[in-house]
């Protein structure tokens, strides 16, 4: 999903101003605004996902995203009250609690309504290689409403604000 060049420029950047990038970027054949989502994301790892220093092809999605998404210690805090369940996420979003709570559960469907945001979660979690998430695209109420799957739990998390 990163291009060598889109490596090299998140690199060279890491450590400067973004809206210097922006304008170097400008008019070039290079998608400005994931760069930029990429940078940042990489900038928010020391303090709220440092398990993802380790996986350097984990994709970041849109920054709000980011900031909406729980850390990796309030995440991993909850996987520690849901166990050996089969969960449905109907609100996934970045992922991180399906991360953390796919490693204490049997099975965990993550409902994810923006397609590009549901293609970013199955690039990661085969990168993270976790298998037992399945990833869907749609609306979860709907889902919910026409199943006949069962579930132990049924986990909720939704964005706090719309982009």
């Amino acid at each position: 999903m990163i291009s060598e060049a889109q490596e090299a420029i998140i690199q060279e950047w890491m450590n400067k101003d973004l809206r210097e990038l922006a304008l170097f970027l400008a008019g070039k054949d290079i998608d400005v605004a994931f760069t930029i989502d990429q940078i940042k994301g990489r900038r928010k790892i020391k303090e709220k996902f440092p398990f993802l220093a380790e996986f350097p092809a984990f994709v970041f999605p849109a920054y709000l995203s980011v900031e909406q998404s729980s850390s990796q210690y309030t995440a991993y805090a909850k996987s520690q009250f849901i166990q050996g369940c089969k969960v449905l996420d109907m609100t996934g979003g970045m992922g991180i609690d399906a991360y953390f709570l796919s490693k204490t559960n049997e099975h965990y469907t993550l409902f994810e309504k923006n397609e590009i945001l549901a293609r970013v979660n199955r690039h990661n979690f085969e990168k993270l290689e976790i298998p037992n998430v399945e990833i869907m695209i749609g609306d979860s109420v709907d889902f919910l409403k026409t199943t006949n799957e069962t579930y132990d739990v049924i986990y909720i998390d939704p964005a706090r604000r719309s982009d």
